[in-house]
């Protein structure tokens, strides 16, 4: 008997509906590959037998136990996708956000001047002070608020929310801090020299340092909180492997998305991005991230209002 043609002996209802009004075909393809990842019931055949059967071996039939680890993996994906991009913009970190320090103003006093390659500092600064401020005072005030209902005062994925939702405010305060930079070179005729010094002190970046320093240490005990919890203890090595990779995925998203605006604006003659960066366009590459950041976090908001927690998919399955 082939056992596609054979029906599931069983029915998962599913807590929640999906509506589109909007026939957009962008929005209806992600909303059928929500269904298609959340409604999974498609694969329940991979584990259902006949009674006219003979005995098969485990590469054609899989246990309940395998099917419903694959399924909570599944519903993974959709959330990875949509926090794969915070890693792009992470990793000007260490790239152009050292290079526009490079030509500041780093003198500290009269006899210290701070090196560029030191720059990323300032998120280290950053996460000492937030990390524990977060642990001591935040999370009991909202476990507090939430009358001791909610165990650790956020869920992940608002972890992750405010954390992409910082990361967009974070290009914003570098587009803007780059614009300014390149109005003080104009004004002191520094466009055809790259290794002058531009007569603006390198604190005008603490700004954006810490803001991408708090997205990440928001995303980063989110993202590592929920693929730990959120799939089943044989899976969780490969899950948090996935995790770890995301932040090689987002490197190198960002050298792609370098190469395509420099092929697409103008080349090595007059592009966004040049080797003399007193020249570039750099501000405009930062509105870029922010506009493709504030993309990513709408479709980061339709994958997690529509993904159910390990722990809630087991007590309405129970019932």
């Amino acid at each position: 008997m082939d056992l596609q043609r054979l029906k599931s002996p069983y029915q998962v209802n599913i807590p929640y509906a999906i509506i589109v009004k909007n026939n957009h075909p962008c929005i209806w393809l992600c909303m059928c590959f929500i269904v298609f990842i959340y409604d999974s019931r498609w694969l329940d055949k991979a584990a259902i037998t006949s009674l006219s059967t003979s005995p098969l071996s485990s590469w054609k039939v899989c246990t309940v136990t395998q099917v419903e680890e694959l399924k909570l993996f599944l519903r993974l994906l959709p959330i990875m996708a949509t926090t794969l991009f915070l890693w792009t913009g992470y990793t000007q970190l260490v790239t152009f956000f050292v290079k526009q320090g490079s030509t500041m103003d780093r003198r500290m006093g009269t006899h210290f001047e701070i090196p560029p390659a030191s720059l990323p500092i300032f998120s280290v600064i950053n996460a000492l002070l937030v990390l524990p401020f977060y642990d001591k005072v935040l999370v009991p005030l909202m476990e507090r608020w939430s009358g001791g209902r909610r165990k650790g005062g956020f869920t992940p994925l608002q972890r992750m929310g405010f954390g992409l939702a910082v990361s967009i405010c974070a290009m914003v305060a570098a587009a803007l801090v780059e614009q300014r930079r390149m109005k003080v070179v104009v004004k002191a005729r520094l466009l055809e020299d790259p290794t002058a010094i531009v007569p603006m002190s390198i604190f005008w970046l603490v700004p954006q340092y810490f803001l991408v320093g708090l997205a990440e240490i928001f995303t980063y005990v989110g993202q590592l909180h929920f693929f730990y919890a959120e799939v089943s203890e044989g899976m969780r090595s490969l899950s948090t492997s996935l995790f770890i990779a995301e932040l090689g995925l987002g490197s190198w998203i960002s050298s792609l998305l370098v190469t395509i605006v420099q092929k697409t604006t103008g080349g090595d003659d007059d592009g966004w991005i040049l080797n003399n960066i007193n020249q570039s366009k750099i501000d405009r590459f930062y509105w870029l991230l922010a506009a493709l950041s504030l993309v990513n976090f709408g479709l980061f908001l339709l994958a997690a209002s529509h993904h159910r927690y390990k722990q809630h998919h087991f007590v309405s399955t129970s019932t």
